[in-house]
């Protein structure tokens, strides 16, 4: 069997956990080609998880490929009118219908680490139907959630680099607000207007992303490395999922304990309590997130809860390696 595993957009050359927010999947995916000693049966475009130096010139190289795995956190944005610059989105876009026509027709794979890529998203705006072939792994099909894989790499980068920062901020968000989804299928989306009540308040706040209708203190970082420190100085945060998906996870919750940030959740986040939160971390409104930044913090009396059923790196990889199995020789 030969493998493709493409990059469709930004160009992704893993080294190490935390070179990007999906490492998780990278990690995994470079674990498993590793384990099954796979290398000579694989062809990596626009991305790189060997060492060479990631390429598109090679793209051809996808029509003998029986699978094709896809890694796709943000192609809902894509979608989005306006979102992406024309000249940017004119120049991506290009990109991907040479892809989508080499691969028409082949089993398709999605490593999904955003509940707004969806397979009917891939199939009318991306593949254009042309593969009728699609499986979607997504990061909630895992114990804990995939990016619990987050707090194990956080943790050991910590450790090893010994910093401990003063806690200074009292609410910090990384991200973005999320007000638009594609054909509104998330509309009611709050956060936009929560986030915003929030940094107008008396909190010391730092805001990093791209947020709809206030300027962040900061842009968006790609590096999680670059990430953590900025955002280990703050004692709080605050974990969303899009509306009528309050049964998933995010991998802010397991970000934000691995930097000793206590997670606050916003409503019915994680309604099945896979994380088992606790009470004190449930917020209804604006106001209410605010009024819990300036109580007394319950960051080990959570992290004791969370650490009690939290998968190890090879738990994760085992789990992985059965998903990937399933779908590849099936």
């Amino acid at each position: 069997m030969k493998i493709g595993v493409v990059r469709l957009r930004s160009r992704v050359w893993y080294k190490q956990p935390l070179d990007y927010f999906i490492s998780s999947y990278f990690y995994l995916l470079q674990r498993y080609m590793e384990d099954r000693k796979l290398w000579d049966r694989v062809v990596m475009v626009n991305i790189s998880l060997n060492n060479v130096l990631p390429s598109k010139e090679n793209l051809e190289e996808l029509g003998g490929c029986d699978v094709v795995i896809i890694p796709t956190e943000n192609e809902f944005h894509y979608h989005i009118p306006g979102y992406i610059h024309s000249l940017d989105l004119a120049r991506s876009n290009d990109f991907v219908a040479r892809v989508v026509e080499i691969i028409k027709g082949k089993r398709i794979v999605l490593l999904a680490s955003e509940q707004a890529d969806t397979v009917e998203l891939y199939k009318k705006y991306v593949l254009k139907n042309s593969a009728v072939d699609i499986t979607r792994i997504d990061e909630n099909d895992f114990v804990y959630g995939l990016h619990g894989l987050q707090y194990h790499f956080i943790k050991d980068y910590r450790d090893s680099n010994l910093f401990a920062p003063v806690k200074n901020i009292d609410f910090v968000y990384f991200g973005t607000s999320k007000r638009q989804s594609v054909e509104d299928i998330f509309k009611n989306d709050m956060r936009h207007i929560v986030l915003k009540e929030v940094k107008n308040s008396t909190l010391h706040t730092k805001f990093i992303g791209r947020f709809d209708n206030f300027k962040a203190d900061i842009k968006f970082i790609k590096n999680i490395k670059v990430l953590v420190k900025e955002i280990t100085t703050a004692k709080y945060t605050i974990c969303f999922q899009w509306p009528n998906h309050t049964q998933f996870t995010t991998s802010r919750y397991h970000e934000a304990l691995a930097c000793d940030i206590i997670p606050l959740v916003w409503q019915n986040y994680d309604s099945n309590d896979y994380l088992h939160i606790l009470p004190q971390q449930r917020c209804f409104s604006s106001s209410e997130i605010i009024s819990k930044c300036l109580t007394t913090p319950l960051l080990e009396d959570i992290k004791a809860k969370y650490l009690e059923n939290l998968p190890s790196k090879n738990q994760y990889y085992e789990q992985f390696k059965e998903k990937i199995e399933n779908v590849l020789y099936r």
